[in-house]
């Protein structure tokens, strides 16, 4: 009777322990970018975290054997929204680059209608390229890693400093702006050049209706530009990423 009370009393710290790791990984994949996006219904996030919890949880032994505790339900699920949010991040770093090109060009408003969220079309097919490439490269794989190290960091029931966690949001943040802009330079910059030659063309020639002709030239020359330099900005932006995912902090 020792032995079987030994073996329940051992049962339930490895189930609440696993109830404590999906507290954290639940909320970090309602996060990442293919894992937590709005298109997905909630079961199947339930179902994805269920089963990241169940691979990740042995690799942390002992350590994930706790007593349930409310403190455990809000400390690792503020982590897991940290590591989360950190990621999410760089896919608003490409809906943020597609929307200073949109703007800078005459593509905002092109079929931005009829999409889960009013963005340029940019932004869209940017922000599903993206996605793609994480899966086709094998980054999604990394996220278990990524998440596996987040209990290397701050094990379970430990929060980070208030000073620390809002430092390193301020950089990541900051990091994504200058990444988006980043992004985003080729087409500020053919608007720029565009912007200059109709002002001198409008200063030779007032009367001609500079606008009507040369709207149809910027939009035709930042598609181009779009199916040209979308490699190569996704290849600096998938880059960022897998830098990130080693180092998040």
């Amino acid at each position: 009777m020792n032995e079987a009370a030994q073996i329940w009393a051992d049962l339930q710290l490895q189930f609440w322990g696993a109830a404590t790791v999906f507290y954290r990984i639940g909320a970090a994949v309602s996060m990442l970018p293919g894992f937590g996006e709005s298109s997905l219904s909630v079961r199947l996030k339930l179902l994805l975290g269920i089963a990241l919890t169940i691979v990740i949880t042995p690799t942390l032994g002992t350590t994930a054997r706790v007593e349930p505790s409310i403190w455990f339900i809000f400390s690792e699920t503020a982590i897991g929204l940290m590591f989360g949010i950190g990621v999410r991040l760089f896919v608003y770093t490409l809906q943020t680059a597609g929307a200073i090109a949109a703007n800078t060009t005459s593509l905002a408003q092109l079929f931005s209608q009829g999409q889960e969220t009013q963005l340029p079309i940019i932004s869209h097919t940017l922000h599903w390229a993206g996605l793609a490439l994480i899966f086709h490269a094998g980054v999604h794989l990394t996220f278990i890693g990524y998440l596996i190290s987040s209990y290397a960091l701050f094990p379970i029931g430990e929060l980070p400093l208030a000073a620390d966690t809002s430092a390193w949001g301020i950089k990541q943040i900051s990091h994504s702006f200058a990444l988006a802009l980043q992004l985003a330079l080729p087409f500020v910059a053919i608007s720029m050049l565009y912007n200059l030659v109709l002002g001198v063309i409008n200063r030779a020639m007032p009367q001609l209706m500079v606008a009507l002709v040369g709207a149809p030239f910027i939009t035709g020359a930042s598609l181009v530009l779009l199916a040209i330099s979308s490699p190569y900005l996704l290849g600096i932006w998938l880059s960022a990423l897998t830098n990130y995912l080693a180092s998040p902090m």
